[in-house]
This record gives C-alpha cells, sequence and structure tokens, in this order.
C-alpha cells in the first residue's frame, strides 16, 4: 500500500481455494439450476489507484484473475479474466458529481468454455446536492449511453437507468 494523504494506491495478490463452489448455470429450456464445481481456484491480482488534484479525485482499479475449475482445468463459468473501473468525483460546495467507466472481459457463459460473452462496458453518471448536514438530494445513470450487453447468455440485462432520491446520515 502507498498513500501520501492525496495520492493512494495499493497492489494485492490473492488466491482462494473453494471445495463445492456452487454456480448457477442454464439447462434447456432457458431455465437455470445451481451447478457444483468440486475444487475451484481463483487466483488473482487487484491494483488500485486514486489521486486528489483539486476539486477532482480520480480513481481506477482492475483485477487480472485465473478462476479455473480444478477437476476439468477449464475456466469457472461467467468469470472475467480481465475487469476494471476508472472514474471521477469533481466537488463544488454543495454539489458533488462524477463519471466512470466501468469494463468487463471476456468469459464463458457453460462449464466447457465452448459459449463466449463478449465483454462490454458501461457509462454510469451520478450527481448529488447537500441540503444540510444530514440530507442530500441525489440522481444517477447506470449505463447511460444505454448499451447492450449479456451477464449471462440470453438474460435480459436493463438499458440505461435512471435513480433519484433523498439520502438521509445523520
Amino acid at each position: 500500500n502507498y498513500d501520501t494523504g492525496t495520492a493512494q494506491a495499493a497492489l494485492t495478490y490473492y488466491q482462494n481455494e473453494i471445495e463445492d463452489m456452487i454456480q448457477w448455470a442454464p439447462v434447456n429450456g432457458g431455465a437455470w439450476r445451481p451447478q457444483n464445481i468440486a475444487q475451484a481456484k481463483i487466483r488473482g491480482i487487484s491494483a488500485t489507484a486514486k489521486v486528489r488534484l483539486g476539486a477532482f479525485d480520480i480513481y481506477a482499479n482492475a483485477d487480472w484473475l485465473d478462476p479455473k475449475n480444478e477437476v476439468t482445468g477449464k475456466i469457472a463459468p461467467n468469470r472475467a479474466k480481465k475487469f476494471g473501473t476508472v472514474g471521477f468525483d469533481y466537488s463544488y460546495g454543495k454539489w458533488q458529481a462524477g463519471a466512470e467507466i466501468a469494463s468487463v472481459g471476456m468469459r464463458y457463459n457453460d462449464a466447457n468454455n465452448r459459449q463466449e460473452l463478449g465483454g462490454y462496458g458501461l457509462l454510469n453518471l451520478r450527481a448529488s446536492y447537500k441540503i444540510d448536514q444530514a440530507f442530500s438530494v441525489f440522481a444517477k445513470i447506470d449505463n447511460a449511453l444505454n448499451k447492450e450487453y449479456e451477464l449471462f447468455r440470453d438474460y435480459q440485462t436493463p438499458k440505461a437507468s435512471v435513480f433519484v432520491g433523498v439520502r438521509y446520515q445523520p
């Protein structure tokens, strides 16, 4: 870990060995059912960085992993080997606004690694206004560019979503 007060960075290696990992898998007719992976190992590196430049907080994180079914040697279904986020937040008085791009790499929809699901990138936007010490109003738009993508094959994902609300934090 690295921290100067205005800049932070971290690099983490991880390894998880999992017995009887439950994974949802498609079956004929479009239904899904739990599937057991007897032995799985997920190894990876996670990198994060954040820097404050005046009124801007700029951040990025990325993960590179090897999510393996140890019995078959195949990549575990629905697990991207690469994913990450880059974004910023801007503060001005009682206002705050931000944007981020989230990116997910290619992954397989099936245990035999035959059905590829393409990677995707999404743009998310947010803004808030602090009314007083405890209350703020906020709005956010997820998938602001209305990108079509799949988390799982033939599973519909939301297009652009707008959320507006009031937040209370005493």
